[in-house]
């Protein structure tokens, strides 16, 4: 959602969430989604029982999709500045489940 003041501007769904990283992760692992799901939240929250292997595993199936899912916002961003001539958005807030995810958050604040 993209807005000026407290007017809403336009909506656009990005349609990349949670079950996106998991279906990655559990390719590249060979695990099913609900293990993929627990080996994410383990690596956000720093648990010691995942070894650098496994952590570099899972962030780099997620990279592409973190990727995909900058150029959307990149694209929103584009768009708001051509229909309001030249005006950038000032910050961008997250929602939903996975913004609690402080490597994710990191990841598309590097790539935005």
């Amino acid at each position: 959602m993209v807005g000026r003041g407290s007017e809403i501007s336009f909506v656009k769904q990005i349609p990349i969430g949670a079950s996106r990283f998991n279906m990655e992760i559990a390719s590249k692992l060979g695990v099913d989604a609900t293990a993929a799901s627990t080996l994410r939240h383990k690596l956000s929250a720093k648990a010691t029982d995942i070894d650098e292997a496994t952590s570099e595993a899972i962030t780099g199936a997620m990279g592409p999709v973190i990727e995909q899912l900058s150029r959307e916002i990149a694209l929103c961003f584009k768009y708001y500045s051509v229909m309001f001539r030249g005006s950038k958005p000032l910050k961008a807030m997250f929602s939903g489940g996975q913004a609690y995810e402080v490597d994710l958050m990191k990841s598309l604040e590097r790539q935005l």
